[in-house]
C-alpha cells in the first residue's frame, strides 16, 4: 500500500486524559487564535478593576474580548493498541454537550492544578467512539505520535452497523487513505505501528499513559 495523507476511522476507548498538556486555550473572540496574557496597568502596578488583558499575535492587537476553547489529549486504545488523539473546540463540545467557558464559568484564568480536572471532562473516561481522524505528513515523516480528530462518527448509543448503513461519510473498507477516502485505522503495539488493514504505514513509538505531570506543556498557538 502506498503511503498517503488523508483519512482514516478509529473505533477506540479513552482510558485516560493527558494531563502533560492543558485542556484549554484562551482564544481571541474575532480570530479564534491564541492569546497571551499580558500584565495589567503602568509600570508595573496592576489595576485589579480592569478586565484581563490578552496579545492576539494574530490581530496583532491587545484584547479583552477573548473565550476559551477546548484543545483535548485524550489517551485511547481499541484491541491491539494505544495511541493518542487531539480534541479541538467543535469535538470536545459535541462529545461533552458543553463548552469550555461554561465549565470553567467564566474564567479566563490559567489552570492552577492541571490534574484537578471537570467532572465532564473525567466522564469521557471508559467510553467508546468512533472517530474519523487526519494523518498527515507529520505523522507519516515526522514521527508524530498524536492524530486530530476531525469529525464523530459513532456516539450515544449509535451502533456501528448503524451508521455503516446510514452515513455517506464512511466508504468502502477496501479503499486508499487519501483526499476524501477513508479507511479503518487500528493501533499496534506489537510492531509501535498504525495498521490499516494488516499494514503498518509507518514506525512510531506508541503513547503509554505513565500518570500525570505537573510540568504542564502549554497548547501550541493555534
Amino acid at each position: 500500500m502506498c503511503l498517503q495523507i488523508g483519512k482514516a476511522r478509529i473505533h477506540c476507548t479513552v482510558y485516560a486524559i493527558d494531563t502533560d498538556w492543558a485542556w484549554f486555550y484562551i482564544s481571541c473572540h474575532t480570530c479564534n487564535k491564541k492569546v497571551e496574557k499580558v500584565d495589567d496597568g503602568d509600570n508595573g502596578i496592576t489595576n485589579k478593576s480592569s478586565k484581563p488583558r490578552f496579545r492576539c499575535y494574530k490581530c496583532n492587537i491587545v484584547v479583552t474580548n477573548v473565550i476559551p476553547r477546548f484543545m483535548l489529549y485524550a489517551n485511547v486504545m481499541d484491541s491491539t493498541g494505544e495511541t493518542k488523539l487531539l480534541l479541538f473546540d467543535s469535538i470536545c463540545s459535541e462529545i461533552i454537550g458543553q463548552s469550555a467557558a461554561s465549565l470553567l464559568g467564566g474564567s479566563v484564568d490559567e489552570i492552577v492544578d492541571p490534574e484537578n480536572l471537570p467532572d465532564p471532562l473525567k466522564s469521557l473516561i471508559g467510553k467508546t467512539y468512533l472517530f474519523l481522524v487526519t494523518v498527515d505528513k507529520a505523522n507519516i515523516f515526522d514521527g508524530k505520535d498524536n492524530y486530530k480528530v476531525s469529525k464523530v462518527l459513532l456516539k450515544d448509543g449509535l451502533l456501528e452497523e448503524q451508521l455503516l448503513e446510514n452515513s455517506s461519510e464512511t466508504l468502502n473498507a477496501t479503499s486508499t487513505v487519501s483526499g476524501d477516502q477513508v479507511n479503518e485505522l487500528h493501533i499496534n503495539p506489537v510492531f509501535k505501528s498504525i495498521v490499516i488493514h494488516g499494514t503498518p504505514i509507518f514506525i512510531t513509538r506508541c503513547c503509554t499513559f505513565t500518570g500525570t505531570s505537573h510540568d504542564r506543556k502549554q497548547p501550541p498557538n493555534y
